[in-house]
């Protein structure tokens, strides 16, 4: 389900973490406080662009998150600190108006740096998850095929599965 709350990936049920934005108490709470109710089929969507616009680390999140974690995306977020310093990160500009939102989506390793991608996957694998990464290319500072050469480079320096 595109921009849905949960999504069947293998047998298994895996709720994307922006749903818990507005949550009180997190996303990994939610997500064990659920696991305990229904079991291991439970888990998580980590897409970290989200996290990463949110003000999240999602380099501390999986580590909490451990084996709840059963899918991953690769995808890019750049704070554009000339804006985000100013206006905070909360956007309500269309994705498409790229020079004057907060952040933006980008290519794998044009946001984050890629020492910060093989930290983000190496820990990743540490807590158990061994599965594909997903990647998604919404960078609308450069053409489809830019940006999915530039994260392919990028995911080839630095997974570790």
């Amino acid at each position: 389900m595109e921009h849905g709350t949960a999504n069947l990936i293998a047998g298994k049920i895996s709720l994307n973490e922006r749903v818990h934005r507005t949550q009180g108490n997190g996303m990994s709470f939610h997500v064990h406080y659920l696991r305990n109710a229904v079991g291991p089929i439970l888990g998580l969507n980590l897409d970290l662009s989200h996290l990463i616009w949110m003000g999240a680390n999602p380099i501390l999140s999986a580590r909490e998150l451990g084996a709840a974690i059963h899918h991953v995306h690769g995808k890019d977020v750049r704070l554009e600190r000339h804006l985000s310093g100013v206006n905070g990160v909360m956007e309500t500009k269309e994705v498409t108006d790229v020079a004057n939102r907060a952040w933006n989506y980008v290519a794998i390793g044009c946001g984050q740096d890629l020492q910060w991608w093989k930290e983000f996957f190496s820990v990743v694998k540490m807590m158990g998850y061994d599965e594909e990464v997903s990647l998604e290319m919404e960078d609308l500072t450069m053409s489809v095929e830019a940006g999915v050469r530039t994260s392919v480079e990028a995911l080839k320096q630095t997974l570790s599965f």
